[in-house]
């Protein structure tokens, strides 16, 4: 009876250690993987914070910019375009800024400005389309007043007055010439004829009608629109120029 308990109770045992070497072994075999999946996720932060460089060094980039071609152009439009691309505008001279829009300066040269106190010593020539960094602060030389002209307005037929204004809105000058009084006439009415008697002839009074001067410009010395310096003097002539 001894002998027949012994091999009964061999493969109970063998089973249960197999089970249990199985469960050690599924143990282990499952530990690892979590420990992966955070070495994954850890390596991917760090790849994504690394692409975010390159953007900041293109902005840092193009600092300059080009010049824009202001000559010849008239004070507010030539100013608004240098600094709306980021530019200092300096006057290196006194430009003309009342009166018409005809009468405004308009841009002749560009530099770059020395350092105050006097921006005109260590200046230098600038040709429209260089390049300069943003913020630097460009000299403007601007033309006289009138830089395409002035246009002789018409002022026969004008006052005095009136026509002096129109020439110096213009940006001309004037002299004025006296012509004289205009003609007398004389008048002499017909003979008196009495209807009822003899024909008889009295002496008829003479009506001297002198005709007083227009106080108007008879005539001007350079034709109406032509288009001549600035400051050029204009001849007026009238029956008699004002004193």
């Amino acid at each position: 009876m001894m002998a027949a308990v012994g091999p009964s109770h061999h493969p109970a045992v063998a089973g249960t250690a197999l089970v249990a070497a199985a469960c050690v072994l599924a143990a282990c075999g499952n530990a690892p993987a979590p420990r992966a999946v955070v070495r994954m996720s850890t390596t991917t932060t760090s790849t994504t914070t690394t692409t975010l460089a390159p953007p900041t060094t293109a902005t840092a980039a193009g600092s300059s910019v080009a010049v824009p071609d202001v000559l010849g152009m008239k004070l507010k439009t030539a100013r608004l375009s240098l600094r709306a691309v980021g530019f200092v505008t300096v006057p290196f001279n006194t430009a003309c800024n009342k009166g018409t829009l005809a009468s405004q300066s308009v841009v002749a040269a560009l530099s770059v400005a020395g350092n105050p106190p006097d921006v005109h010593v260590g200046a230098l020539p600038l040709v429209p389309g260089s390049t300069l960094p943003r913020g630097a602060r460009v000299g403007i030389t601007w033309s006289g007043c009138y830089p395409d002209g002035a246009v002789v307005p018409p002022v026969v037929g004008q006052t005095f007055s009136s026509a002096v204004h129109l020439l110096h809105l213009a940006g001309l000058n004037w002299a004025c010439y006296s012509a004289g009084s205009a003609p007398t006439t004389t008048t002499h009415p017909d003979p008196t004829t009495s209807p009822s008697g003899p024909t008889s002839t009295s002496t008829p009074a003479t009506t001297t009608t002198t005709t007083k001067p227009r106080q108007t410009i008879l005539s001007q010395g350079t034709p109406a629109g032509t288009t001549v310096r600035a400051g050029t003097v204009v001849d007026l002539v009238m029956h008699h120029c004002p004193q």
